[in-house]
């Protein structure tokens, strides 16, 4: 006969929702490191890349900024930091501030699209199960 001890739920409630956590935050980390992977951009020899960053000069890639609710990245605070603080129920927003970001992303004027943002996104969800193997 199995017995079940109910005394225990709440333990296994705060476990859960700490391997979700942690499971989300690595997948976070991921994205983050998939969108902002650069390439040489087509002005220094390079060929569009998509889902890669082009990097001509630097001003896109360093215009990356990341955010969970109002704790955002700066040069002293990195994705882990912000990650670090992640909890379920936040919302996570991702920018390139450079002007050119757009057209970079989805092309323009005859230039055909990096689309470096939506290909990390749409890999999101691979990442979460990713991350989720390590509790098998």
């Amino acid at each position: 006969m199995a017995t079940i001890k109910f005394s225990q739920i709440p333990s296994w409630v705060r476990n859960a929702k700490q391997n979700a956590n942690y499971i989300v935050r690595g997948a976070i980390e991921d994205t983050v490191d998939d969108m902002t992977n650069g390439a040489a951009g087509v002005s220094k020899g390079g060929t569009v890349q998509q889902g890669k960053v082009p990097v001509a000069d630097s001003e896109l890639i360093n215009s990356f900024r990341f955010g969970i609710g109002d704790r955002g990245t700066s040069p002293q605070n990195a994705v882990a930091n912000v990650v670090a603080g992640f909890d379920l129920g936040d919302i996570a927003t991702a920018e390139f501030s450079a002007p050119h970001g757009p057209a970079k992303e989805y092309g323009g004027n005859g230039q055909p699209g990096w689309f470096f943002r939506q290909n990390a996104v749409a890999k999101f969800p691979g990442h979460v199960l990713s991350n989720a193997r390590k509790f098998r």
